[in-house]
C-alpha cells in the first residue's frame, strides 16, 4: 500500500515550503514532461515560423520603417506600404501566441495542479492522467483566465 494520506491542517511556512520542494524533488522528471507534452510542440512551431518566414518578417519590417518615413496618409494609399512580407509573419506569430494563451497555458497549469494534488495526497502520477483529468475542466481554466485577465 503507498503512504498514508496526508492530514489537512494549517501549516507553517517552512512546512509548507518543505512539501513543496519534496513534491518537485520526488517528481521532477514526470513535472518537466507534463509541462513539455505542450509546450514542445508550440516551440517547434515558432522554430519554423521564424525559419520559414522570419528573415522576410525582418526585412518587410525594415521597408515598411523605410516607407513609412516619408508616408503622407493624406495623399498617399495604404497599398503601396510593403506590408506583403510581415503580415503572414504576424498573423503566424498571433495565431501562436493565442493558442499558447488560450489552451496550453491553461491545460499545462490544470494538469501540473492535479499531479501536484494527486502526489500530496499518495496517489500515482501520470502524464496522460493529469491531462485526461484536466481536459474535461478546459472551459472553466479559460474562463477563470479571462476573468483574472480583466481584474
Amino acid at each position: 500500500m503507498d503512504q498514508p494520506t496526508p492530514r489537512l491542517r494549517p501549516l507553517a511556512l517552512g512546512d509548507l515550503l518543505d512539501g513543496v520542494f519534496r513534491i518537485y524533488r520526488n517528481n521532477f522528471l514526470t513535472l518537466i514532461a507534463i509541462v513539455a507534452v505542450l509546450q514542445v510542440p508550440l516551440l517547434v512551431a515558432q522554430i519554423l515560423l521564424d525559419t520559414l518566414l522570419g528573415v522576410r518578417g525582418v526585412q518587410g519590417f525594415a521597408e515598411l520603417t523605410e516607407a513609412l518615413q516619408g508616408f503622407n496618409p493624406q495623399f498617399d494609399s495604404f497599398n503601396d506600404l510593403p506590408l506583403g512580407a510581415i503580415i503572414p509573419y504576424i498573423i503566424g506569430a498571433i495565431a501562436i501566441s493565442l493558442v499558447q494563451a488560450l489552451f496550453v497555458q491553461q491545460l499545462v497549469q490544470g494538469a501540473l495542479a492535479i499531479a501536484v494534488a494527486d502526489t500530496y495526497l499518495g496517489r500515482p502520477v501520470t502524464i496522460g492522467g493529469a491531462y485526461q483529468r484536466v481536459l474535461p475542466h478546459l472551459l472553466s481554466l479559460l474562463g477563470a483566465a479571462l476573468l483574472l485577465g480583466l481584474v
